[in-house]
């Protein structure tokens, strides 16, 4: 994330949201995707790799659906200083490593919502 702060100057506050809520669908598209892909190449397969595609349609049709779902909420990114983005994610880890999970989720939802009022 850092780098992404100093590429574009500005970071995505739902991309873990989004990359949670699909992770369960990745999987099955990679996989048979890629399967669908190799019998695509082997003529007379044309037909199992359409099945294959069928079958993963609904696992698409989730990703694409979060997508959208995530990119029409009112904050999705905010700018960021690569410093300040470094800082925050050192407070993170800092906050695991001495098991403080609960404190550090408060945080971090505290820190989104300061800089969302304050991009809004």
């Amino acid at each position: 994330l850092p780098l992404i702060a100093l590429m574009s100057g500005e970071v995505s506050v739902v991309s873990v949201l989004a990359n949670v809520l699909v992770a369960p669908a990745t999987a099955p598209i990679t996989v048979v995707g890629l399967l669908a892909a190799i019998a695509a190449q082997l003529g007379p397969l044309s037909i199992v790799a359409a099945g294959l595609l069928k079958l993963i349609e609904p696992a698409a049709w989730w990703i694409n659906t979060i997508a959208h779902g995530v990119a029409s909420l009112p904050v999705v990114t905010i700018t960021a200083h690569p410093l300040f983005t470094l800082l925050a994610y050192g407070w993170v880890i800092a906050g695991l490593l001495y098991h403080r999970p609960w404190l550090t989720l408060a945080g971090v939802i505290a820190g989104i919502v300061c800089l969302g009022a304050f991009a809004a």
